[in-house]
């Protein structure tokens, strides 16, 4: 019974990373879109912040999939099921 809980645990935390990762590139592709649009109209300095935010969560992301390649290969599983 143990190892049946443990698994849909980590299949939950698994679950729940990946949402993390969806809500993140959704959020960098929205900033993207508002500095694209409205370059002309925001300030420097909120651009600035902008972009440094857009580049930090590109790197934390990228540092999700390092660390936990569970992450990897339930994705991977769920793309070549759903093709």
């Amino acid at each position: 019974m143990d190892l049946v809980t443990d698994e849909s645990e980590e299949d939950n935390s698994v679950e729940e990373k990946l949402n993390e990762f969806y809500r993140a590139l959704k959020n960098m592709e929205i900033l993207g879109q508002i500095i694209k649009n409205k370059y002309g109209s925001l300030p420097k300095d909120k651009i600035e912040e902008i972009i440094d935010f857009v580049t930090d969560a590109g790197l934390r992301l990228i540092n999700v999939f390092r660390d936990d390649i569970a992450i990897l290969h339930h994705l991977r599983d769920t793309v070549y099921c759903c093709n």
